[in-house]
């Protein structure tokens, strides 16, 4: 007789919603966000279709190379946190920091963004830009990830 499976599939946690890829062992996360929609809502006229804008996006994806950067890619491992950011899908900038010296790593209670503080040099939040129920899921991560090897995130 089969095993049942220790924690069950999370196909509709809010990150399969939002397509991010993730993976969690132990001490490690690595989090891939996204692109959003970069057209966005447009208010009327011949833009307003969401096939129109579908197809916009795709011709310009194939074309010009648009929005091939995921929106982040967060990273924490035995030796640091990267975070590798493309706001507009063009260009990347990344950043890192020390894993030992990372105090918090969460998700912000009172600002949009997961807040990143190294006891008297950093004090920032990052991703401000993502859904809140995106940022308190990576938030969660992250923190499993710091400070509870060994805890899983669905």
């Amino acid at each position: 007789m089969a095993s049942p499976a220790s924690t069950p599939p999370a196909y509709g946690s809010v990150a399969t919603q939002y397509g991010v890829v993730w993976e969690v062992d132990g001490r490690f996360a690595r989090i891939e966000v996204p692109q959003v929609n970069s057209i966005g809502p447009v208010d009327g006229g011949f833009f307003e279709s969401k096939l129109m804008r579908s197809v916009i996006a795709l011709f310009s994806t194939k074309h010009f190379h648009f929005g091939r950067h995921p929106r982040a890619v967060i990273q924490i491992d035995d030796r640091q946190l990267t975070v590798k950011e493309s706001p507009d899908g063009l260009n990347t900038f990344m950043r890192s920091w020390p894993r030992s010296e990372i105090a918090e790593l969460r998700n912000n209670r009172y600002s949009p963004g997961i807040l990143l503080r190294i006891a008297g040099k950093v004090n920032t939040d990052l991703l401000c830009d993502l859904p809140p129920d995106l940022l308190k899921w990576i938030g969660q991560v992250l923190d499993a990830a710091l400070h509870h090897p060994g805890i899983e995130t669905s």
